[in-house]
């Protein structure tokens, strides 16, 4: 198989591996919201979190999450066992490998939360701030 065959093929395999199994964030989504896509994204990490199931994956676009936007204090993102949750991405990424961590700052912000994250799952590529 020539090079660049073996490439689009790659690209192919790896996007259609990944349609239906990842869930999209961005907190400025403008879309239908139902989560299928960066376009359609969900604008909340609290609804994609209570949308998932076993073996999805959640993509996080840059930005800042709270779980509450009340003042209920016991409110806290519930991570489910089977999903893996990435921040990290700009919100245009075909691969979890195009993300940038560094460049693409997602936040979860636990401002005046006794616990603004309760992990039973995978979560990676965010920065929790004022919180525990």
């Amino acid at each position: 198989m020539k090079p660049v065959t073996l490439f689009l093929f790659l690209t192919l395999f790896t996007i259609l591996s990944v349609r239906g199994q990842v869930i999209y964030v961005r907190s400025a989504s403008s879309g239908s919201n139902n989560g299928t896509s960066w376009a359609n994204a969900y604008p909340s990490l609290q609804t994609a979190l209570e949308a998932a199931t076993s073996g999805k994956q959640i993509w996080v676009a840059r930005g800042t999450y709270k779980p509450t936007t009340g003042t209920d204090r016991s409110v806290s993102f519930q991570m489910k066992s089977g999903v893996k949750v990435f921040g990290g991405f700009a919100g245009n990424e075909i691969s979890i490998n195009d993300r940038d961590t560094s460049k693409n700052k997602t936040l979860i912000d636990g401002d005046n939360l006794y616990q603004c994250v309760k992990n039973y799952g995978t979560i990676d590529g965010f920065h929790v701030t004022k919180g525990k």
